[in-house]
């Protein structure tokens, strides 16, 4: 009789010890979720250029094979900030866009491309197949 109670203890010691790890895990689990969704957010909001205002058009640049086109925005950063432009690469053939040039401070941009692979945005020279340029990262 002795041996059934030592073996119940035993199981009863094996359970507790697996929702014991399975708590664990599942507490582990939801907090790296959370620390991840928290560190895209920071990402995404503080240090990508992917998802910046869209801001007022003011105009396209073509380049000289008609290839792309930089379109130039100028965003409001309300009461607190200056204007910022916003440069964005348009690929004429497919229409995919993405944003290469963003800069705090101004209200304008002085546009021109270089040759068909190279722009110039205020003095800021971007290789479009590789470069963006981001004022926050100076």
């Amino acid at each position: 009789m002795h041996n059934k109670e030592q073996l119940v203890d035993k199981d009863l010691e094996i359970l507790k010890k697996k929702t014991r790890n399975r708590v664990i895990i599942g507490f582990s689990s939801v907090l790296l979720l959370i620390v991840l969704a928290l560190l895209y957010f920071v990402y995404n909001h503080f240090f990508s250029i992917s998802s910046l205002p869209k801001g007022e058009y003011l105009e396209s640049y073509s380049s000289p094979n008609n290839n792309y086109k930089i379109n130039i925005y100028r965003a409001n950063g309300g009461a607190t900030t200056d204007y910022a432009i916003r440069g964005e690469l348009e690929n004429n053939e497919n229409g995919k866009r993405k944003n290469i040039y963003w800069e705090n401070d101004h209200e304008d941009a002085k546009v021109k491309w270089i040759d068909e692979d190279h722009v110039s945005i205020n003095k800021k020279v971007i290789d479009i197949n590789k470069d963006t340029y981001d004022f926050r990262r100076e």
